[in-house]
């Protein structure tokens, strides 16, 4: 039953019979419509430090180098990344940049305090493929660093852009009103779910901070084998204390409540 479910869900969003963004171990090529990639990782430490230590103030880059992406797309995509890590284009070479910045201001700091800074910085950014389909590909940025104050950050946002046309897709272009209707409220059962509020509780009492009391779903969504998982970061809904809720929805809940995928004639 959850193989029909998967295989359902699947067929739905993507118009294919898979969303994994794994080759198939047993099949002998790649499928025609799958964008291939390698990952790439550029890391920069203060004085030569160990970047897997707990005292060492690092800045790690990761992100997808892929074989051939031309077209829209590819201008999304270097777009993104260059979001991402915050350059102009997106380049290795402004990377490298921004990396030996970073360790320069730390530096900077560390020379200009009489005992410099107790707590040593970090910046974790990362661009990965989490899936893909003969229509869209989703990409997962996700960032965590600290650079002084009271605590430490991060966040995780899913973006799935159309292979075709290179746009990001959000939830009206998977569900219609009435299905993006039924698919809230599932997520306010989810939700509730997640962070254990009782029905007698409302989102306010519980320390969350939706207006009027009305729930609402992010468009911070990534599809998986056994549903659509949403993401409210920190802050979003609430405060810090209360750090960032992933919640599911069950795939036998959805498929029922997609859009049909188009035929073609």
């Amino acid at each position: 039953m959850k193989q029909l479910l998967v295989f359902t869900l699947c067929a739905l969003v993507s118009g294919l019979m898979s969303c994994s963004s794994k080759p198939d171990s047993k099949s002998e090529k790649p499928k025609a419509d799958t964008l291939t990639f390698t990952m790439a990782e550029k890391t920069r430490t203060y004085q030569n430090c160990s970047p897997y230590s707990t005292d060492c103030t690092s800045i790690r880059f990761s992100y997808p180098k892929f074989s051939q992406l031309t077209g829209p797309l590819g201008d999304s995509v270097r777009v993104l990344i260059a979001r991402t890590f915050a350059i102009d284009s997106g380049s290795e070479a402004e990377m490298d940049s921004s990396q030996l910045a970073f360790i320069k201001e730390y530096s900077d700091l560390m020379t200009s305090e009489e005992e410099g800074p107790t707590v040593p910085w970090f910046l974790q950014t990362g661009l990965s493929v989490e899936g893909q389909t003969t229509r869209w590909i989703c990409l997962d940025e996700v960032s965590s660093g600290y650079t002084g104050g009271a605590h430490d950050f991060g966040f995780s946002q899913y973006h799935i852009l159309e292979k075709a046309t290179g746009r990001q897709l959000h939830l009206a272009d998977f569900f219609d009103s009435t299905g993006l209707k039924k698919l809230t409220r599932l997520g306010e059962i989810e939700f509730c779910i997640e962070r254990g509020i009782k029905d007698n509780v409302t989102f306010e009492e519980a320390g969350f901070n939706f207006k009027n009391e009305r729930f609402f779903l992010p468009e911070n969504f990534s599809f998986k084998e056994n549903g659509m998982e949403f993401i409210f970061n920190s802050y979003e809904v609430g405060p810090y204390v209360l750090g960032p809720t992933v919640f599911v929805i069950p795939a036998n809940k959805i498929v029922g409540l997609m859009r049909k995928p188009e035929t073609k004639k």
